[in-house]
């Protein structure tokens, strides 16, 4: 009877060790599952993080890269003026007369004041007369104004 009792209880011990062993292995792999996940959402957080840093560095390379352009629109329409004023100077009336529109073209995407600007260099109407005195103040009071309104950046050494 003994030997019977051993017998059955073999096998219900090696079930037993069994369901142990596969309840292990499915807990090791459960929390490997969990540890490469909780891993893998920490590398997800730090690029999202990295991003949205990248974006806020793009957004302000736009800004300063359209600043910069409008910069640039109104130095070049400084440097028509001043081409339109040794035009004038020289008897070019048509060439002076281009030179101003390129300066106002150049000043129409820009902020109020210079937009005001480049509608009295579209207004200003260079032709030969026996008064060219009154002319060149005109331009160069366009000049002036321009000046004004943007002041030359100081020399760096």
């Amino acid at each position: 009877m003994a030997r019977d009792i051993q017998a059955i209880a073999k096998p219900r011990s090696r079930f037993k060790r069994s369901l142990w062993l596969g309840g292990i292995l499915l807990l090791l792999v459960g929390g490997a599952y969990l540890g490469g996940r909780l891993q893998m959402q920490a590398r997800l957080d730090s690029a999202g993080e990295s991003l949205n840093t990248t974006r806020h560095a793009l957004e302000a390379a736009e800004q300063r890269e359209a600043s910069q352009n409008q910069e640039l629109r109104e130095l070049e329409s400084r440097r028509r003026i001043h081409l339109a004023i040794m035009a004038f100077d020289q008897n070019n009336f048509g060439t002076a007369q281009e030179q101003l529109r390129a300066a106002s073209s150049l000043l129409d995407s820009g902020k109020q004041d210079v937009a005001s600007l480049a509608a009295s260099l579209r207004a200003l109407e260079l032709s030969p007369t026996l008064d060219l005195a009154a002319q060149r103040a005109a331009l160069a009071q366009l000049a002036s104004k321009f000046d004004t309104l943007r002041p030359p950046q100081p020399l760096v050494p």
